[in-house]
């Protein structure tokens, strides 16, 4: 059985657009340090850092008891 849909939080981030922008581009590396206790770790799956169209998978924990993997595709930030 798969889990299908779309996850959306929102978050206060204390940061300028620069470094936010950078940290979910080239250092997802970062992510999981930020917040341990939800985010296991994100890892290339398919294209290169910082290029849009890259996919990345993300292990995270949901309610803190069942891991879960999710694809997502880097696209263009427009700020």
């Amino acid at each position: 059985m798969t889990l299908s849909g779309t996850l959306v939080k929102q978050v206060t981030i204390k940061s300028d657009v620069d470094v936010f922008q950078e940290t979910f581009r080239y250092r997802t590396r970062y992510i999981s340090e930020m917040r341990p206790d939800n985010i296991k770790g994100v890892e290339l799956h398919d294209g290169e850092r910082g290029i849009v169209g890259s996919i990345f998978v993300w292990n995270f924990f949901h309610d803190k008891s069942r891991l879960f993997k999710c694809h997502t595709i880097l696209r263009q930030i427009i700020y």
